[in-house]
């Protein structure tokens, strides 16, 4: 049944772009990419290129790396932005963009905290953080769970902007990409608000732009 119902998306897919082509829309591209990539580094050079490329057609979504990776391995998808912190199997692959992830809050909320901070250690701190939905929110769970930890969030909100805005009126800690966090400290001059690295491997990020070897 879960192969049926591939093929028939499958050909609901060939069917529109046929037709699509056949009314000169061109070629459609489907990229992922994660929370961060999308948020913070891919929405302004797409848009230029699409400019460049008016046959083409875009269709971007987010998802976890991991699972990015699944799907571009099954043919599924054209392209992905991912971390580097995932096995990338047999996909080619270049560096993109540094995606470092830090702690931003206020200083209330981080004198007390280590310099050398691992994320075990802010499982007592009243947390800010995106939707379940969201990859960056999934994977900092999935690291929780690893380390052994438990997060507690005291609010979590629907995009990056919203979460650097609610650390800037000192409602708490939040885990974001350093680009974000730096953008907020621009936003919001009066506020008093610090930066603090993780100390974890995995928030060390690299994006890489991956796809399927044959392309």
């Amino acid at each position: 049944l879960q192969h049926a119902r591939r093929m028939l998306l499958q050909m609901e897919q060939l069917s529109s772009d046929m037709q699509a082509f056949g009314q000169g829309l061109g070629t459609r591209l489907e990229l992922l990419a994660n929370t961060s990539a999308i948020s913070e580094h891919l929405v302004q050079p797409l848009g230029a290129f699409l400019q460049n490329q008016p046959q083409l057609r875009l269709s971007l979504r987010e998802a976890t790396s991991a699972a990015i990776v699944q799907t571009l391995l099954a043919g599924e998808a054209d392209l992905g932005v991912v971390s580097d912190a995932v096995d990338i199997g047999a996909l080619q692959a270049q560096n993109w963009h540094a995606d470092t992830l830090m702690v931003l809050g206020s200083p209330q909320w981080l004198h007390a905290l280590p310099k050398q901070l691992r994320l075990s250690q802010l499982a007592q701190q009243p947390l800010l953080g995106l939707l379940p939905q969201h990859a960056l929110q999934k994977m900092l769970m999935a690291q929780a769970l690893l380390a052994g930890c438990h997060l507690h969030f005291r609010a979590q909100a629907p995009h990056l902007d919203a979460l650097c805005d609610w650390a800037a009126m000192g409602l708490g800690c939040a885990l974001v990409p350093q680009t974000a966090a730096m953008r907020c400290l621009q936003r919001h001059p009066e506020a008093s608000l610090e930066l603090r690295p993780l100390e974890e491997p995995w928030a060390q990020r690299q994006l890489l732009l991956v796809h399927i070897s044959r392309i």
